[in-house]
C-alpha cells in the first residue's frame, strides 16, 4: 500500500464493506442500537488514527470485530461497577447536603492555612515560596542564600510533615494547591 491508500477514499471503501456487519455484531452483543453504533464508531475512530500501523485491509477485519466485541463488553462491566458502588455513591451524597460546612470553601482554606502555619519557620517559607507562590527551588535557594538540596529537603520534610499531622487536610492541601483557586491566608 502506498500513502494515498491511507487516506479518505481507503479509509470510505474500509467503512462501505465492514460497517454493517460490526453493527450487526455489536447488536448482537447489547441489543441496543445507540451502543452498537458508539462501538463502530470507536473502532473506527481508532483505525483512522492508526491507519498507517495496517497494512493489509485482511488483518482490520478480524480486529474491528474483536475492538467492536470488547467495546461493549467493557461498557456493560463499567455499567455493573457503576450499578454496585451507585449506594455507596448515594450515600456519600446524602451525607454531604446533611453536612454543608463540610462543603464550606472557606473552612477548608483556614484549616490549610492553619497546617502550613504550624510548619517550623524556615521550613514553612521554603514551601510557601517553592510550592505555593511558584518559584523554582533555585530561585527559592537563590532568594534565601541556601543550596538548592536544602531547598528540595525542606519542601519534603514540609510534605512529610503536613501529611503525619492530618492526612485528610494534607490530601485537601494538595488538591487545592493543585487546582490553583488556593492562596493561604500566611
Amino acid at each position: 500500500m502506498n500513502n494515498e491508500d491511507f487516506g479518505y477514499k481507503w479509509f470510505e471503501e474500509l467503512y462501505t464493506d465492514y460497517s454493517r456487519e460490526l453493527f450487526w455484531i455489536a447488536m448482537a452483543y447489547s441489543n441496543n442500537k445507540i451502543l452498537a453504533e458508539d462501538a463502530v464508531q470507536k473502532a473506527f475512530l481508532y483505525v483512522w488514527k492508526n491507519r498507517k500501523k495496517f497494512k493489509d485491509s485482511k488483518e482490520l477485519k478480524p480486529y474491528l470485530n474483536s475492538t467492536v466485541r470488547n467495546y461493549i463488553i467493557d461498557f456493560f462491566r463499567h455499567q455493573k461497577i457503576q450499578e454496585k458502588h451507585h449506594p455507596i455513591i448515594q450515600e456519600e451524597t446524602l451525607e454531604r447536603e446533611h453536612n454543608p460546612e463540610e462543603d464550606d470553601f472557606e473552612e477548608k482554606v483556614q484549616i490549610a492555612t492553619n497546617l502550613i502555619n504550624s510548619l517550623p519557620e524556615g521550613c514553612r517559607k521554603v514551601f510557601v515560596m517553592a510550592v505555593i507562590e511558584g518559584m523554582t527551588y533555585q530561585q527559592v535557594a537563590d532568594q534565601l542564600g541556601i543550596s538548592k538540596n536544602t531547598v528540595k529537603m525542606q519542601v519534603k520534610i514540609a510534605y512529610k510533615k503536613l501529611h503525619s499531622n492530618d492526612p485528610k487536610s494534607y490530601l485537601l492541601i494538595f488538591i487545592l494547591l493543585k487546582s490553583q483557586i488556593f492562596t493561604p491566608l500566611l
